[in-house]
């Protein structure tokens, strides 16, 4: 549960790395609101690498250049690229639903059901829901004495993700937010 204890993380021990990812952050959002383009124009080829990078944990092996074409529609979508777009597609809907609801269980289960639309692999195990089964991560073939993790048990899920929901907009800690991120992160 969160937040973690304060002996858990040392954030002292990066402090050199906190100030120069700041500094950056800071010199990024300085060039946004100066550029004559729009942030979104900018922000889009990121989220498309993110994407596709994210897609890669899940075993999908698709290109960067494959999901843009298929996004211009000069290329059509097979299963991976469609997966990739989807996710993409969630990023843009998450963060245009952040202009009106926090943070949440509506806003993740909101994103998941767009995760699995379009007849992607898992789409049959109902999108926009926490999971009702125990399920594990490994290598193919791996069983749950083998596996590599194990997530909670299924019945806590709706426990551990309203406590993520208040750390995230409540952290009740004194981290930096780029501590809390990948707290955040790991604990999702």
């Amino acid at each position: 549960m969160l937040p973690l204890k304060e002996e858990v993380v040392n954030q002292l021990e990066f402090i050199h790395e906190l100030i120069e990812a700041n500094k950056s952050i800071v010199e990024y959002q300085t060039m946004l609101r100066n550029s004559k383009l729009h942030p979104q124009f900018l922000l889009r080829p990121v989220m498309l690498k993110e994407a596709v990078q994210s897609t890669k944990i899940e075993g999908i092996q698709v290109t960067l250049d494959e999901v843009m074409e298929a996004e211009a529609r000069t290329k059509k979508a097979n299963k991976d690229i469609q997966e990739a777009l989807n996710y993409y597609k969630a990023l843009m809907e998450g963060m245009d639903a952040l202009k009106s609801i926090p943070i949440s269980t509506r806003l993740f289960k909101l994103m998941h059901k767009t995760l699995l639309s379009n007849n992607v692999r898992g789409s049959n195990r109902s999108p926009g829901e926490y999971r009702k089964i125990q399920n594990f991560l490994g290598p193919e073939g791996c069983t749950i004495e083998t596996a590599a993790y194990i997530p909670p048990e299924p019945q806590l899920v709706n426990d551990y993700m309203s406590n993520l929901e208040k750390y995230i907009n409540d952290p009740q800690d004194d981290y930096d937010e780029l501590v809390r991120i990948p707290i955040i992160h790991a604990q999702f």
